[in-house]
């Protein structure tokens, strides 16, 4: 079709016929190739090489990944850039009465602690439910009902077994299914606290989100997380029920800290702007189009 550049995520054509710019999120794959059946690994790791190598530039979404990236496709430092995803502006905190519609369109409770992601392996659910299970009837929690947000992915069979063992655990857990982003919002500005158990994230878009609209945010500190989540997060260890119930606990009762939270999460998810995605990205185009429209010099 003549064009000056495509652009593609993770896999390139074996012929494109003009400059590829190619988008990487993450390599998890690589490092937990568990979470996938045996043909996707096969397939990721025969094709996603291959079109980094073909590729004029290699676009991802954090440090952490771009030095993954260099690390395990052995890649040129010039080649690799970060371009980070950015937050969308209706991402703010809303007003209760708006809160207060979402709660009654999903006939969720006043009060509610809320998990974000498909159900898969990767975002840990399992170990969400069991920390659930050990605080759920506290004194602190009556009242409070936990929200798991997001469609059914793959392998979430035990997510709902787990979610249906013990007593009174069914009715104080609220699986919505999958949201639109209109109302993601207000579901966000209107919990008590926003819990990230994901064991693997080149990036993490919800805790930005949730931060985004003044809810304090609990996460694992590895992968890209800590990097994008700075100190506007609470840090636990997410592969311990007992650490996360912990957690929940210490912030649900101290005001004060949530309140510090919420701040500092404005402030930090503010630095996610269209502009530092679009920046790199455009210039990066650029630079590949001036390069192939460079006429060649003839040798006489």
């Amino acid at each position: 079709d003549g064009l000056d550049l495509m652009h593609l995520q993770y896999v390139s054509p074996l012929i494109s016929g003009c400059p590829i710019s190619l988008l990487i999120h993450d390599l998890s794959y690589e490092h937990h190739p568990e979470w996938f059946t045996r043909g996707e690994v096969a397939r990721f790791r025969s094709t996603i090489p291959r079109s980094a190598k073909v590729s004029r530039v290699v676009m991802t979404v954090s440090e952490f990944c771009r030095q993954d990236i260099l690390h395990r496709l052995r890649l040129s430092p010039e080649k690799v850039i970060v371009t980070p995803n950015a937050l969308p502006p209706d991402f703010i905190p809303r007003a209760h009465a708006e809160t207060d519609l979402v709660k009654k369109k999903y006939g969720l409770p006043d009060r509610y602690l809320l998990a974000l992601g498909n159900l898969q392996p990767r975002k840990n659910l399992v170990t969400l439910l069991r920390a659930w299970k050990r605080i759920m009837n506290q004194p602190s929690m009556i009242g409070s009902d936990l929200v798991i947000t997001g469609k059914r992915a793959w392998l979430y069979e035990a997510i709902l077994k787990e979610a249906a063992l013990g007593e009174d655990i069914s009715n104080r857990v609220r699986f919505t299914g999958y949201l639109p982003q209109e109302d993601l919002p207000a579901l966000y500005s209107g919990a008590q606290l926003f819990i990230y158990p994901s064991l693997f994230e080149g990036f993490g878009l919800p805790p930005v989100e949730a931060m985004a609209c003044g809810t304090p945010v609990v996460v694992g500190r590895h992968s890209a997380l800590e990097e994008v989540c700075g100190v506007a997060a609470t840090y636990t260890d997410i592969t311990d029920s007992g650490a996360i119930a912990e957690t929940i606990l210490s912030l649900v009762s101290d005001e004060k800290s949530r309140s510090s939270f919420s701040a500092a999460g404005i402030l930090r998810a503010r630095s996610f702007t269209l502009e530092k995605l679009a920046g790199p990205t455009v210039r990066a185009w650029e630079d590949i189009s001036l390069q192939t429209r460079q006429p060649t010099t003839r040798q006489s």
